[in-house]
């Protein structure tokens, strides 16, 4: 048994940092999805990307990239509350399912407080590395399905990173859907 809940473990989450995966993150936003629809509880999701990352990987090194990864992580955890799902899908880039959400000022509210609390300097080097991110917010409505919601939040990143970066974009129908899309699969990553 203990095997087995390693093997499950490391099946489901990120390596590096601790966080689900993109596969734990999909079953979870799927059984948040289908709660929301009996409960009538609002859901949202985030999308976060580093702005920025290879030039941070590029001068730094790998290693201090992982270092900073990881330390993201911690803060994203601190910034959230325990029924939240914070993920690494990837490379620099993180999601966010936020359950019971009362509307999107309240999920607005917490993308705006990681954001502040990424901006506080890591201090992986002498001088230490500032930090921004952009950040997509969707609020799922009754009719949207999971991929729906992730590619919102994907889309509202995306105008969050062509208006300069360091922002918080809530995802409306107005928003050009062009951006590549983000889809949950069920690979781990």
């Amino acid at each position: 048994i203990i095997a087995w809940r390693f093997v499950e473990q490391q099946s489901l989450h990120d390596p590096l940092t601790g966080l689900p995966n993109r596969a734990l993150f999909a079953d979870r936003l799927n059984h948040a999805m289908a709660a929301a629809a009996r409960s009538g509880k609002p859901l949202a999701v985030m999308y976060l990307d580093v702005d920025n990352f290879k030039k941070i990987n590029d001068s730094l090194g790998h290693a201090a990239g992982d270092e900073l990864l990881r330390s993201i992580a911690g803060r994203l955890r601190t910034c959230l509350r325990s029924v939240d799902t914070p993920s690494r899908l990837g490379g620099d880039e993180f999601a966010v399912l936020l359950e019971n959400v009362g509307a999107s000022t309240e999920a607005l509210q917490v993308a705006e407080r990681i954001r502040t609390s990424m901006a506080e300097p890591f201090p992986l080097a002498s001088p230490a590395v500032e930090v921004r991110l952009s950040i997509g917010l969707a609020v799922a409505e009754t009719s949207d399905t999971a991929e729906q919601i992730v590619r919102g939040a994907d889309v509202a990143m995306y105008a969050a990173k062509r208006e300069g970066g360091g922002r918080v974009r809530l995802f409306d129908s107005t928003m050009d859907g062009r951006e590549p899309d983000a889809t949950l699969g069920a690979t781990a990553g």
